[in-house]
């Protein structure tokens, strides 16, 4: 879905493209896995032919490490353009309910809408990191549900 955005610091506008986005950071991914494996077949090598492809594993190290920054650097500019969507989005239907229904209904259906969502942020509360020799998972407590 392609968007015209405005960058919310200093206004200019620029066109927003997620399936572009997507493109791109599985193209990565994809690069990621062809490094990761090729390094991989240099460490299964003989220690002489290994020692002798160092040279092509070093470079390749780096290539993984500007593969993954780019990932990163993506990921956090799509994360931006969908919030930035959202809150387009939100701010877009309460003009409209405004509108049509008046400030007083609005302020209503907001405080039914914030009771109504209270139940989820109460169970995203009750997730916790458990530890298990050194590894992070995150468990609901059934518990505390």
């Amino acid at each position: 879905m392609s968007l015209q955005m405005t960058c919310p610091y200093c206004k200019r506008e620029f066109p927003y493209d997620n399936g572009d986005l997507d493109r791109k950071i599985s193209l990565a991914s994809q690069r990621i896995q062809e490094i990761t494996l090729e390094i991989a077949k240099i460490k299964a090598m003989h220690p002489k032919l290994r020692r002798k492809r160092e040279g092509r594993r070093s470079v390749l190290v780096l290539e993984l490490n500007e593969a993954q920054k780019e990932i990163t650097e993506l990921k956090a500019v799509r994360k931006a353009c969908d919030q930035q969507i959202k809150h387009y989005e939100f701010e877009t239907f309460k003009r409209l309910v405004k509108e049509r229904y008046g400030e007083e209904e609005y302020r209503k259906l907001y405080t039914h809408v914030e009771e109504e969502l209270q139940a989820y942020r109460v169970s995203d509360l009750m997730k916790h990191e458990y530890t298990r020799s050194n590894a992070k998972a995150d468990v609901i407590s059934i518990n505390k549900l």
